[in-house]
């Protein structure tokens, strides 16, 4: 593993919906470049996990921080964040007239305004 700093660095991530825990003492760091699988049964949080760090679901303990930044902090803006960490739901729908690259091109030309040809390079 590379020795740089994470982008992405969950510390002690605590859930719970309710009296059940889900995410107890949830720790992860990602480094730039790194591919990371969370495999799991069903029900085993990793779904959760995501849209905490998609600041869909609130944390109750632990932090989580992007590009060195909590982005668990109440000053955070989420529709921002959500420029830069993406996520791909479960029961995805995909636009039918396109083709899977379309599809997946579609997010960075739309919110982030990049060109066709640069979508289609990254």
């Amino acid at each position: 593993m590379s020795q740089s700093k994470p982008v992405l660095e969950i510390i002690g991530v605590d859930k719970h919906f309710g009296a059940q825990h889900v995410l107890k003492n949830c720790s992860l760091n990602v480094v730039q470049g790194e591919t990371v699988v969370l495999i799991g049964p069903s029900g085993s949080g990793k779904s959760t996990l995501l849209r905490c760090i998609n600041l869909l679901e609130p944390i109750q303990g632990g932090s989580i921080f992007f590009r060195n930044q909590d982005i668990t902090h109440a000053s955070i803006e989420p529709h921002k964040l959500r420029r830069d960490i993406g996520m791909v739901f479960q029961n995805y729908e995909l636009f039918s007239h396109l083709t899977a690259a379309e599809n997946i091109m579609l997010a960075p030309m739309t919110v982030l305004g990049v060109s066709r040809s640069e979508a289609g390079a990254q």
